[in-house]
């Protein structure tokens, strides 16, 4: 008999749920290097867990490379699964769910990235776990994020930084494009994890931890995000201080004013947190679709021409040029060239008085902004907004 309207509604809805592709992202420790091994083993790991591969010396290294052999041909040579989940913390995470979630049940065109610090043993353990994913026909891919390590503060928080510009450019799209993303965040240390919990809310469905049971799942399904007024008001009141300190740190004196709860303070110098990144990355959705944003540094300005051009665009057009003059302030106050910029000068005189160039979007009919420099002004001007040239 065929099902009523509400009844096949509902199976729809359950097999868009089945079918959909689910992105699992995964944080690593070293259970699968430390689980199993010899007391001495033990002690080993554990006195180098900070090292990064080029601060072990050849005997470390051999050593090191020697565990992570044998406990990988222990991992894929097992076919029970309760001794597989005593091996490793991520996959007694990822098995028990996979049992106890409808959604989990077929793992065909999902995809892992396992998450490890930039450590020797975080880059061999996340390896491990990738091939065992690749093993079980699931697509798996190992994100070493730089600088994430607990060698230092200043070097974890760069680590977050780059782990949070991973999420919005590669889990952002991902779920744009009707992914599912699922946080596995029973392995890693757990600072790396209250970090990713506050990630979850912005770019996961799902998050699921372990019960101290060691194998009952507990699920935390995507809440909605609710962003005071009072922390949007304080964006667009200091917008320019809050651009700047997304690429760089300011004098605590240059941040008053913004919540403190944005903002991390380090020897008189405050950088965004990261909580205050994601407040920043969802109110310029909608901030940086509305107009070309005034410039945050001195060393810019726009013209005529370039405010006309850009009146021209539709939002989300605008909000990929405000994002694009963002890395053109990091790169004039930083130095730091960034691929996706690629600022360089012309050939020739093809666009007077615009004698450099630098990339806006590189899809199709791709655009660019020409500018000069202004010797006696000492100020970058940005002269147009255009398709560039060969486009």
């Amino acid at each position: 008999m065929r099902p009523n309207f509400s009844q096949e509604k509902i199976f729809i809805a359950f097999e868009r749920i089945v079918l959909m592709r689910t992105i699992y992202v995964v944080t690593c420790g070293t259970s699968i290097l430390t689980n199993g091994a010899s007391e001495t083993d033990r002690i080993f790991l554990r006195e180098n867990a900070n090292k990064l591969e080029q601060d072990y010396s050849p005997e470390e290294r051999d050593r090191l490379e020697n565990i992570a052999a044998s406990r990988r041909e222990t991992l894929l040579g097992e076919s029970d699964e309760a001794r597989i989940c005593r091996c490793s913390a991520e996959l007694n995470g990822f098995l028990n769910y996979r049992r106890t979630s409808p959604a989990a049940q077929n793992s065909a065109g999902d995809m892992a990235y396992f998450v490890c610090t930039d450590t020797f043993q975080g880059k061999l353990t996340a390896r491990i776990l990738a091939d065992w994913s690749r093993k079980r026909g699931m697509a798996a891919d190992v994100v070493k994020v730089e600088d994430l390590n607990t060698a230092s503060v200043e070097s974890f928080h760069r680590g977050v930084n780059n782990l949070i510009e991973w999420c919005r450019t590669t889990l952002s799209a991902a779920r744009e494009s009707g992914s599912r993303i699922v946080f596995n965040l029973i392995g890693g240390f757990k600072t790396l994890q209250g970090y990713m919990q506050t990630l979850g809310m912005i770019y996961a469905d799902e998050i699921f931890y372990i019960f101290e049971s060691g194998h009952e799942i507990i699920t935390i399904p995507r809440l909605p995000l609710d962003i005071s007024s009072a922390a949007q008001k304080a964006i667009r009141t200091h917008l320019a201080v809050v651009r700047r300190m997304n690429y760089r740190d300011l004098p605590a004196a240059e941040c008053a004013g913004l919540p403190e709860t944005m903002l991390t303070v380090m020897d008189g110098q405050c950088i965004l947190s990261v909580w205050g990144k994601v407040i920043f990355d969802e109110v310029k959705k909608e901030l940086y679709q509305e107009k070309l944003q005034p410039p945050m540094i001195d060393s810019f300005e726009f013209s005529p021409g370039a405010k006309n051009d850009a009146e021209k665009l539709d939002p989300q057009q605008r909000r990929r040029l405000n994002d694009a003059i963002d890395n053109f302030g990091a790169c004039l106050e930083t130095g730091q060239n960034l691929q996706r910029l690629d600022f360089r000068a012309l050939k020739g005189n093809p666009k007077p008085p615009s004698t450099h160039e630098f990339n806006i979007w590189s899809t199709q009919n791709g655009w660019r902004a020409f500018c000069h420099y202004e010797q006696d002004r000492r100020k970058w001007v940005i002269d147009r907004f255009a398709v560039g040239i060969g486009h």
